[in-house]
């Protein structure tokens, strides 16, 4: 779920994050076909039900600006300030018996968050590897109680035969949804910090909610560790939401659920940076932030975000006449998806690896 303070989601604490340039992920164990726009993603993989119909453009537009961006975003890594800022750098992973575990421990010290964040990527944009389906709808709060205030919902977190996404009331008359990958001029792609608000789409809130989808995190899961068991799976849960949660130093709500959401999301990933290394130095005061980043919605939205910023960024330059470089309107379009298969290496798309911002 998504209040409405998320209007200043990525206010600060991207400042540097869009200048970097994408290359490939590593190769997956095997190749998932992706369909060839984003319209044939939302055709194949989302039931829009009839209660949208009064503003289905703009759902179906949202939609296939969400499958754009994880399309993209399978490319990221762990290099990448985009992923740098949300996720753990590599480290030990520890080895556990999986097949004797109920509920499958999305926890850093058992798996790698470099292997784990393209595979949610690809886990969207292949309805959890095997093109299972969602539905939207969009109930009024008077039919749906529990839309009041938030800009979306998903119904279920554990896996479901019907998974449902709502799309609230406010999310068709707020600002920070009104915008989409289309809008050049009003996102301001070209333009430098401290513009980087409005690079926020609604896009955004709907790839973190699909990321609470269960079936979502399942195939990321086994893309990664292999087929858990069938127990595990039923308990398999999708992402959670940081500002649900107090700070596990001092039970705090300063720390997650009255912050920002997006520096509640870097806030978390450093204190889990500063938890291994303490852990690994056997300090017994260490507490464990009370979830992982590969857990946490907004994790993924404002990676992926990150990622497609780069990409149209890329994509709006040219060079000028004298050498120079200029920007110029972007040529990126949603409905001009990435056209490849899992694997294939981004960085024809682009002019070179380009530097990385502090």
């Amino acid at each position: 779920m998504r209040s409405l303070y998320l209007s200043f989601i990525l206010h600060a604490s991207l400042l540097a994050i869009f200048v970097v340039a994408v290359c490939a992920a590593p190769p997956p164990a095997k190749k998932i076909k992706l369909e060839s726009s984003s319209q044939a993603l939302v055709a194949k993989l989302v039931t829009i039900e009839d209660s949208c119909k009064p503003n289905q453009k703009k759902v179906e537009r949202t939609l296939e600006d969400m499958y754009t961006i994880a399309t993209g975003a399978q490319a990221i890594k762990k290099e990448d300030l985009a992923f740098t800022h949300y996720f753990i750098p590599d480290q030990h992973v520890e080895k556990f018996e999986k097949d004797k575990f109920k509920d499958f421990p999305k926890d850093p010290r058992f798996i790698e968050d470099s292997k784990m964040v393209p595979k949610m990527y690809e886990s969207i944009v292949t309805g959890g590897g095997k093109g299972t389906k969602f539905t939207v709808f969009c109930p009024t709060t008077a039919e749906f109680p529990d839309c009041k205030d938030l800009f979306a919902m998903t119904v279920d977190s554990l896996l479901t035969s019907s998974p449902r996404i709502a799309l609230c009331e406010p999310f068709f008359r707020e600002d920070d949804t009104k915008k989409d990958l289309s809008t050049k001029d009003d996102h301001q792609w070209c333009l430098e910090p401290p513009h980087l608000d409005n690079f926020i789409t609604a896009a955004h809130t709907m790839l973190h909610e699909v990321t609470h989808l269960a079936f979502i995190v399942l195939h990321a899961v086994e893309a990664v560790v292999g087929e858990i068991s069938k127990e595990a799976r039923e308990e398999m849960d999708g992402t959670k939401d940081i500002y649900r949660f107090a700070d596990e130093k001092d039970g705090s709500r300063e720390t997650y659920i009255n912050a920002d959401i997006n520096v509640a999301s870097r806030t978390l990933k450093e204190r889990w940076v500063d938890y291994l290394a303490n852990r690994a130095k056997a300090v017994a005061t260490a507490k464990r932030p009370p979830i992982a980043p590969i857990n946490n919605a907004e994790s993924y939205a404002a990676a992926g975000t990150a990622i497609t910023e780069k990409l149209l960024k890329k994509s709006s330059r040219r060079a000028a006449p004298n050498g120079e470089r200029k920007e110029v309107a972007p040529s990126f379009s949603p409905t001009h998806i990435f056209v490849l298969e899992v694997g294939i290496d981004l960085s024809a798309m682009v002019d070179g690896p380009g530097t990385q911002a502090a």
